[in-house]
Order: C-alpha cells, then structure tokens, then sequence
C-alpha cells in the first residue's frame, strides 16, 4: 500500500491539495479534474482491494502503517472537494469510518498533545520556541 500512496495516490491528489487547501499554487481547475480521474482509479482499486480481501484495514485485521498513511489523506478530502469520492465506494467509505473513528486519531485531531507535552521554558532560551 505504501508503494500505491507513493506512485499513484499522492501524485493525484497532491496537485488537488496544493491548489485547493494549501492554496501554494494558483488554481487550474483543468489540472485538478485531470487528477481528481487519477485518483479516483486509485481509490476504485483501494475498493476493489477492502472488498475483495473481507479485511477490516488495507493491509491486515489490525490497523497498520498503510491505514495510518491514507488517513492523513483522506481527512483532507472535504477540503479538498473530493469528499464526494466515498459515495460511490461503500467499503471505502467504511473503511474510512473506523479509521477516522479511532481514539488516537481524535486526539491527534484535538491538538491536546502540544498543551500537555511543552515545557515551561524553551530549553536553549528562545523567548518563542519557534524562532530559529
């Protein structure tokens, strides 16, 4: 799954991010129609894959790296107006429904690591620990 991300996943919906949510580039709606058809085969493939194996998760019964990969994604999706993607794709959509269900994916979400985990004072006395 990893290698799926890597040669046809993000080289789709990289284009579609970059202009929609980060907004780096101007849009070119062309492009993004173009990428948005990439993609949609990636995700008929990803389908086809939860469908055919009964698995609960890409790559196992348990959640794994690839989950965890695909998820950082797909929580952009609405964003990114490809939200309507998972309507057409019901093991999907599911799949995504457990992962995005997940404790530690809410806490991620939530922010509330940074709070508990800074320190009182930067450690090499920057006034704001961002500064370099």
């Amino acid at each position: 799954w990893l290698w799926v991300d890597q040669c046809s996943f993000k080289p789709a919906f990289d284009p579609i991010f970059y202009q929609k949510v980060l907004k780096k580039v101007p849009l070119d709606e062309q492009q993004c129609a173009a990428c948005k058809v990439e993609l949609e085969k990636t995700l008929d493939h990803m389908e086809a894959a939860l469908t055919r194996s009964g698995l609960e998760y890409l790559a196992a019964d348990a959640f794994t790296i690839a989950d965890l990969t695909y998820l950082c994604y797909f929580q952009v999706f609405a964003p990114a107006g490809l939200a309507d993607t998972l309507e057409t794709r019901p093991a999907l959509a599911s799949w995504w429904g457990r992962c995005s269900a997940r404790e530690a994916w809410k806490y991620t979400l939530g922010m509330a690591f940074v709070e508990e985990k800074a320190l009182p004072q930067d450690p090499l006395g920057r006034e704001k620990p961002w500064d370099p």
